[in-house]
């Protein structure tokens, strides 16, 4: 196969498998960026400053005070005073924002456990490496970009 079909061919299944990938976060409650912070929240265990958040996820502050109060108004997470720092404050889930993280964790998590059983723990292995080093591959190209 010549590389242009080759590229063409791979365009395609990439567009297929992100469209298919988007669909398993639909009905979801909160926009995907605000999932993610939640997801950051609840793994973290510890409250953390939108500052901290801002750099693990790596976006702007800014973005994650939009997010923060949205998830905030919807009773997702709580924002309290920090002790260290009065200008700043600590973000908390509260039990409806950690039960929203549980739920969907549980469903990706049986999205990829029937990818896994389907490849087969081989090919589930590769899979998962070569999206490693293609999540890489898009992180040094962005970061060049910039």
């Amino acid at each position: 196969m010549h590389d242009s079909k080759l590229i063409e061919n791979g365009t395609e299944t990439i567009q297929v498998f992100s469209r298919l990938w988007l669909n398993t976060k639909k009905n979801l409650p909160v926009r995907f960026s605000e999932m993610r912070l939640l997801l950051l929240l609840e793994k973290n265990k510890e409250p953390i400053t939108p500052v901290e958040a801002a750099e693990v996820l790596g976006i702007k502050k800014q973005m994650i005070t939009t997010m923060a109060n949205v998830l905030e108004k919807k009773g997702y997470i709580i924002k309290s005073p920090s002790t260290t720092d009065r200008r700043s404050h600590i973000l908390s889930p509260t039990q409806k924002g950690r039960d929203l993280v549980h739920h969907r964790y549980a469903e990706y998590f049986r999205i990829v456990n029937t990818i896994k059983e389907k490849l087969g723990k081989d090919d589930f292995v590769t899979f998962i490496t070569l999206l490693t080093k293609i999540n890489t591959v898009l992180q040094e190209a962005s970061i060049s970009q910039n």
